[in-house]
């Protein structure tokens, strides 16, 4: 079975972010896979166990006065 790793848990935005890349590129044959932390997605892209990852990126930024 093919797997999409996120971070978990199930209910999350990364999940609904996962959802979205799995209808975008029609992956049916994939199935989600939650995990409990950022380095377990890794892990399960680097030893095969999931063909895609989706990870959270920050979405705010930092304004300073010059």
């Amino acid at each position: 079975m093919n797997y999409i790793a996120y971070l978990g848990p199930e209910g999350t935005y990364t999940q609904k972010a996962a959802e979205h890349l799995q209808a975008q590129e029609r992956l049916t044959g994939f199935r989600l896979l939650p995990l409990k932390s950022i380095d377990c997605v890794f892990d399960a892209l680097n030893k095969h166990d999931a063909s895609y990852g989706v990870i959270p990126l920050e979405n705010s930024y930092l304004v300073t006065d010059f």
